[in-house]
């Protein structure tokens, strides 16, 4: 599981522990159950610029912290990555799920995403297998 001592985290990822960098880790570890888009977490900030935010995020994802879901939305939506990804490699190779009546994106942790075999000449960087569709917990 992740852990949730946020100058933890940042500092086992040789980041500069900021206030904004802290609230913002706050905010996608309390949304641990679910993905949340840079808009969601812009609107639980008081006062950040979006390219800062932006920023941010980026270097969360470049060095393991979290990963980016695109779920079909339009909207990247991001979550915490488990404790096995670090910088530069992602191990999350687990299924999301996107209800489509409460546009919640949730990572199904036990659910991994299948192989593809590719034709040859093509190779794959990166992966992501979303299933759209009613949650739990609208059903």
């Amino acid at each position: 599981m992740v852990k949730d001592d946020i100058r933890e985290i940042l500092k086992e990822r040789n980041l500069r522990i900021t206030r904004s960098r802290k609230e913002v880790l706050s905010i996608l570890l309390s949304a641990r159950d679910h993905a949340i888009s840079s808009q969601e977490i812009e609107h639980q900030l008081d006062n950040i610029d979006r390219i800062t935010l932006y920023r941010m995020l980026k270097t969360f994802e470049e060095v393991g912290i979290i990963h980016s879901i695109a779920d079909g939305t339009g909207k990247t939506k991001y979550a915490i990555c488990c404790e096995a990804c670090t910088d530069g490699h992602h191990v999350d190779d687990h299924v999301h799920f996107h209800c489509r009546k409460c546009d919640t994106t949730s990572c199904l942790e036990g659910v991994l995403a299948p192989k593809v075999d590719l034709p040859s000449g093509y190779i794959a960087d990166e992966r992501q297998f979303v299933i759209s569709g009613i949650c739990s917990a609208c059903s």
